[in-house]
């Protein structure tokens, strides 16, 4: 996973879509007069494309083969027309205040039609000098119809930058609806992340619009990608899609929504950039970009890099919290659980894009990414037990007293010397850092194809990729002085081919097509080492069993415009899937009507069909790495009543469930949008999104799913538990369970979402918003609730906070430029912290015409801060009652996660 592609350059973000269809908007006066034989009248409609509200006093120019042709401005409905001479290739620019700069795909006017029309969404700008970047998008018929029957949000890749993101995940849980899954202060760990309180299974990564990563459902909170590889060097932005229904070009099914990477595109003029950071944490970041266009050959070339040390330098730490309950604080053990302690993370990213006009309407753009990061992880598992609850453990838990005190604990202090520690003693000793010594790497090479053409009113779009995601985690140090700690290696191979045409017609734009998706899932395990009567076994590399996927969508969209006030987009999937053997038919559909220029109402619904992750039906069992040789007092008295009830059985591995189905959400959105004047605007959004057929996990006793153990694998369980001589390994299977997928219960998401700018001048502007997101489980029976103590039925999932909010300042004085971006999380939060709020800071100094500094702040005032994680302060989790043995005042359920404490970094960009 460690293939490199190239370096190169900046890209300039722009999301304005292209249609080329009949004029439906009345174009303004000034553009009404009769136009000769010989001309063409170049119309169109611009809007916002979060709220769909009509732009007003936008700057349109017109290009005709490259050259300035004409301008108009848009009426207060959105609406331009130019007339310009002769037929050839058209294009438009648009320079509205508040919004980025945009140039439209290429329409071709061949000799004789007489108008051509655009439709174009563009993208409030994130800064005060957003509208200084201009861009175009890839050329794409009916880009619209991708995101227009949907809620999108997005994500500027250079505001999150300026505020010291290192990756795109930390900055999208910013946005409404968008929830951490995990919670860490580590620098380069894990990242998770799921929409509106689905799973993060739920929510599919796309890269340009095709998936990438882990495709399928799984139960709770496993599976989805891992964001921690998400460089932002090549992207130009991250467009957030929302609903369930089958969304996007590639018809991405996802019950929550999806996350699209957009990767930066060649420009006209050649570009470039060098950028480098240095930081707190030993932060460093090097990002070298160039885009142009040479000939018919645009092209677009990325390399970026960022290395940091983490929360500690490197160096050895005492990891006194692992000391074991009533064990041995020798200067020996103390040896041994000092640890070299580091949290280097390094994270990597390239890009090539090269695209060849062969005309005026046929390209064909070729593209290479490639993102990996490498973590030490000894330094990230940064937990901390802390005096309560050592103190609470040991009065809870202590055996050891010999011949001390009543009430002491006899300790170990040197071979053979012991001492006796009161309560509060051993508490005190054990109070530190708890760690472990590993470390991971996750990789991501795409390589992508997209040949589009225009003939006639067709727009055909013939696209192929290949995805390669690789995660490997390794712990095979993580307990000191061992090697036993687990190590596997998960490989995705995701391949997709999609040929589409997209037609022209008089009050509609129709689209129809196919798309072929295959997904590959490989790799390989540790079986850890176990040694029983001096004969060592395991310690060997065990490959997985090998599992695809393969979905085959036939699909048709509209844009049926009967007003030009009225529309109604429909994007329709009828798919067949093998890993379940199912076909289903996933509609999303809008209707979208602007009573007044100031005012939009939208109304959606969709449905889905999530495919469980194929590994989940897989009949093997398989096995832990370690076994629990004392689950049952002695495996001499496993045949006997005394084991039995609560916590006696002994989880052996995993088991498929070939009977699964997939994973059904329908939901429906309204929405309404209203502007005040130029860019304040404001959105309102309630949402309702429920789902059948959850899948979770079940401890299934073995005893019911015969032949689910092989005797083979009951001899060697119990070899390695050391039964006597003469047991009959299969009078274990009673107290033998195994885990297993199943669909039970529903799960209903819903919420409203307020979310508006209020622009005070030119030079200054707030952005808001505020969401209120329920989501809770239902008809969960008890023999699930039994095991799983957080479910509630009718509750609120635990790490999803039912409020969220932000604000935001920005002001640009010249070429200085100060943002501010604060952020409230409510409780109930993955933190399991009260609720508290955050700030980010960005200021950016223009030099001239190619020089910018910059110095960024992540988590200005230190708020919910801190090395440490702490074992057992967290705030309390509610529990189901059905578990009474998962009395969490002090357990890992309970434990209080921080963020990462406040970190600031300087930065020069010089562009060429």
């Amino acid at each position: 996973m460690q293939h490199r592609l190239g370096a190169g350059a900046i890209a300039l973000a722009c999301l304005a879509t292209c249609l080329p269809q009949t004029a439906q908007a009345q174009s303004p006066e000034s553009a009404s007069a009769v136009q000769a034989a010989s001309s063409v009248m170049v119309r169109g409609t611009l809007i916002d494309q979060q709220s769909e509200v009509a732009i007003s006093g936008a700057q349109v120019t017109v290009y005709r083969n490259g050259v300035r042709a004409g301008s108009a401005v848009t009426d207060k409905n959105g609406a331009f027309g130019v007339a310009v001479p002769g037929s050839g290739s058209y294009y438009v620019a648009i320079d509205a205040h508040g919004y980025q700069s945009a140039r439209s795909s290429d329409v071709l006017a061949p000799a004789g039609q007489q108008s051509i029309s655009f439709s174009l969404a563009i993208v409030r700008a994130a800064s005060g000098q957003g509208t200084r970047e201009i861009g175009s998008v890839a050329t794409s018929s009916v880009a619209a119809l991708q995101t227009s029957a949907t809620v999108t949000r997005d994500l500027s890749t250079t505001t999150a930058a300026s505020e010291n993101y290192p990756r795109v995940g930390e900055a999208l849980t910013g946005m409404p609806g968008l929830n951490a899954a995990n919670g860490s202060a580590s620098v380069g760990d894990d990242f998770y992340i799921n929409i509106r309180g689905l799973g993060q299974s739920e929510t599919q990564t796309l890269l340009d619009g095709h998936p990438i990563g882990p495709i399928g459902v799984e139960p709770g909170a496993t599976g989805g990608f891992d964001y921690e590889d998400s460089p932002m060097f090549a992207l130009k932005g991250v467009q957030v899609t929302y609903g369930a229904g089958a969304l996007g070009l590639y018809g991405t099914d996802s019950t929550g929504g999806t996350i699209n990477l957009e990767t930066i595109d060649p420009t006209a003029t050649p570009q470039g950039s060098i950028t480098q950071r240095f930081g707190t944490f030993g932060e460093s970041q090097t990002g070298i970009t160039t885009t142009g266009t040479v000939g018919k050959l645009g092209y677009a070339l990325v390399h970026g890099r960022q290395t940091s040390y983490g929360l500690f330098a490197n160096g050895e730490q005492l990891q006194n919290g692992d000391f074991p309950l009533n064990g041995n604080l020798a200067p020996a053990t103390y040896q041994k659980w000092t640890l070299p302690v580091s949290g280097d993370t390094s994270l990597s990213n390239d890009l090539v894009k090269l695209r060849y006009a062969f005309s005026s309407v046929s390209t064909l753009t070729l593209t290479g990414y490639d993102a990996n990061t490498i973590e030490d992880k000894t330094g990230t598992g940064n937990n901390y037990n802390p005096y309560a609850y050592n103190l609470y453990q040991i009065q809870h838990s202590k055996t050891l007293q010999g011949s001390c005190p009543a009430g002491d604990v006899q300790v170990t202090t040197g071979a053979p010397t012991t001492s006796c520690y009161t309560d509060a003693q051993y508490a005190q000793a054990l109070t530190g850092p708890s760690t472990s010594e590993g470390w991971q790497g996750i990789g991501n090479q795409d390589y992508h194809a997209r040949f589009t053409t225009q003939a006639g009113s067709n727009s055909i779009v013939v696209d192929g990729f290949v995805d390669n995601y690789g995660f490997q985690y390794n712990r095979n140090l993580s307990t000191p002085g061992s090697t036993t700690g687990p190590f596997y290696q998960d490989l995705y191979r995701t391949t997709g081919l999609l040929v589409s045409d997209d037609i022209s017609m008089r009050n509609n734009e129709f689209g129809f097509g196919y798309y072929l998706q295959h997904q590959h899932f490989g790799g390989t395990t540790y079986s850890a080492p176990y040694t029983v009567g001096g004969v060592q076994g395991g310690g060997v590399l065990v490959p997985l069993t090998n599992e695809t996927q393969n979905e085959n969508s036939f699909f048709i969209r509209d844009e049926f415009t009967p007003a030009h006030n009225l529309s109604l987009i429909t994007n329709a999937w009828y798919k067949h899937d093998d890993a379940t053997n199912s076909t289903s038919f996933d509609p999303r559909a809008s209707l979208i009507f602007r009573p007044t220029s100031n005012d939009v109402v939208r109304l959606t619904g969709g449905k889905s069909t999530g495919e469980p992750d194929p590994g989940l039906a897989a009949g093997n069992l398989t096995a832990p790495t370690t076994l629990n040789s004392t689950f049952c007092g002695t495996v001499g008295s496993a045949g006997s009543t005394t084991c039995t009830g609560t916590g006696k059985a002994l989880a052996i591995g995993t088991i498929g469930n070939s009977a699964l189905s997939p994973v059904q959400a329908s939901d429906y959105e309204i929405a309404y949008g209203h502007r005040f004047t130029g860019d304040t605007q404001i959105q309102l959004d309630y949402y309702n999104t429920h789902e059948t057929n959850t899948l979770f996990t079940s401890n299934v006793p073995a005893s019911t799913l015969p032949g689910a153990v092989p005797t083979s694998d009951l001899v060697s369980i119990c070899t390695r538990l050391g039964c006597p001589a003469g047991y009959n390994p299969s009078d274990l299977l009673p107290y033998l369970t195994l885990s297993q997928a199943v669909n039970v219960g529903t799960e209903l998401a819903r919420g409203f979402e307020l979310s508006g700018r209020y622009r005070v001048n030119r030079h200054l502007f707030f952005d808001g918003s505020y969401n209120i997101q329920s989501s809770a489980q239902y008809d969960i029976p008890t023999s699930l609730l039994v095991s799983n103590p957080y479910i509630i039925n009718g509750g609120q999932i635990e790490g999803i906070p039912l409020h969220e909010g932000s604000l935001s300042v920005d002001e640009t004085i010249g070429g200085f430029e100060a943002r501010l971006d604060g952020h409230y999380i409510g409780s109930n939060n993955i933190y399991d912290a009260p609720a508290f709020t955050y700030f980010d800071l960005g200021l950016n100094q223009q030099i001239g015409k190619r020089t910018t500094f910059n110095i960024g702040v992540r988590n200005l005032f230190n708020n919910n801060s801190g090395l440490f994680d702490e074992t057992g302060l967290g705030m309390y989790i509610p529990e189901n009652g059905y578990a009474p043995q998962y009395a969490n005042a002090f357990a890992e359920g309970a434990k209080l996660r921080v963020m990462t404490p406040a970190s600031i970094s300087f930065a020069v960009t010089e562009r060429f």
